[in-house]
């Protein structure tokens, strides 16, 4: 019989996180493409929020069908989704780079590539020194990989903190019990704290490591990763309950997005704010849709769903959320130059 904590997190694929990724891929591009919003960065932070969730929620619905979770499987599963689009682009971009840039810049990009290609572009950053912000010239093309690569860098060390925090709670008698999920969030919590207090320091004291860093960076997906574990707390929600959550949380996503600039120290405290507010658009839909959410999800059964125009969006929305990955990697800094 599975636990609260799975059959919670385990519904069909939510549209509505369909249309949250597609929000946040439309804030990225904004911000390279435009500049605007100011804060369209935190798209990047909504990504790690819904990663971490997601991830989590599948890995533990690995171990309630199972009674193992298979790390080999995941990471064979994580590679065979990402490694197509992304070696797909770092290719293009290597040659295209080589036709139309000077001989040293194409190199340039061909060594970032290298680093993107093995997931390391945001120690690579780090290494350079470069802040992502800094209207450069000389920009990589491929400055947008760091994100990916702290995904995967995440996909490396989650599910073995996933199997010992089981392993912990089954020695203790936890199985499957409350006191299970008390282990696991526990052990979370404390990543969270920590990569947060980390976060806080190095934001001011060391901005641009702060921005690229792993470890700063581990907070915003353990906490999804926390919301995954305490489904079973938001499973029975009323539509009250859930409406709030929905509308609260976009309102702290646009709100953000319009009011943070790159001035602030980032990733903490300031990505508190979108961080927050996504696991509270994701909170809304544990369990059951909530009302209002066919903003995001654009999956209301009507016969005005089947005219065109309805059709096209969610088929848009749909396509935009579920390429996130591939936008992610084509969506090249306007600063760009050759």
């Amino acid at each position: 019989m599975p636990s609260p904590t799975a059959s919670a997190a385990s519904r069909p694929r939510r549209a509505d996180i369909q249309g949250l990724r597609a929000l946040a891929v439309l804030l990225v591009i904004g911000d390279h493409v435009a500049h605007r919003p100011s804060g369209g960065f935190i798209g990047v932070d909504v990504f790690f929020v819904v990663s971490g969730f997601l991830i989590t929620g599948m890995l533990l619905r690995e171990h309630e069908r199972t009674g193992r979770i298979s790390v080999r499987a995941f990471i064979g599963a994580r590679l065979r989704r990402i490694a197509p689009p992304a070696l797909t682009v770092l290719a293009a971009t290597v040659g295209l780079s080589w036709l139309l840039l000077s001989q040293g810049r194409a190199a340039g990009v061909t060594l970032d590539a290298g680093w993107a290609a093995l997931g390391g572009a945001n120690l690579y950053q780090i290494l350079l020194g470069a802040d992502y912000f800094a209207q450069s010239a000389t920009v990589s093309p491929l400055l947008h990989f760091w994100s990916l690569s702290v995904e995967e860098q995440f996909y490396l060390v989650w599910p073995w903190l996933l199997i010992g925090l089981v392993t912990l709670a089954a020695r203790r008698g936890g199985g499957r019990s409350r006191g299970a999920r008390s282990v696991m969030q526990g052990g979370i919590a404390a990543v969270v704290a920590a990569s947060f207090a980390w976060a806080l320091i190095d934001s001011t004291a060391h901005p641009v490591p702060a921005y690229y860093s792993p470890f700063t960076r581990a907070w915003e997906l353990a906490a999804g990763g926390m919301l995954a574990i305490a489904a079973p707390a938001f499973a029975n929600l009323g539509r009250l309950s859930r409406a709030v959550l929905l509308a609260g949380g976009l309102v702290g996503i646009l709100g953000s997005a319009v009011l943070i600039t790159s001035n602030l120290p980032w990733p903490a405290p300031w990505a508190v704010i979108p961080v927050v507010a996504t696991a509270a658009v994701l909170a809304s839909g544990i369990g059951g849709p909530a009302p209002g959410a066919v903003l995001l999800a654009n999956a209301r059964r009507s016969s005005s769903a089947t005219s065109p125009t309805a059709c096209t969006s969610g088929t848009c929305r749909r396509w935009s959320s579920r390429s996130a990955c591939s936008r992610r990697a084509r969506c090249w800094p306007p600063r760009w130059r050759s």
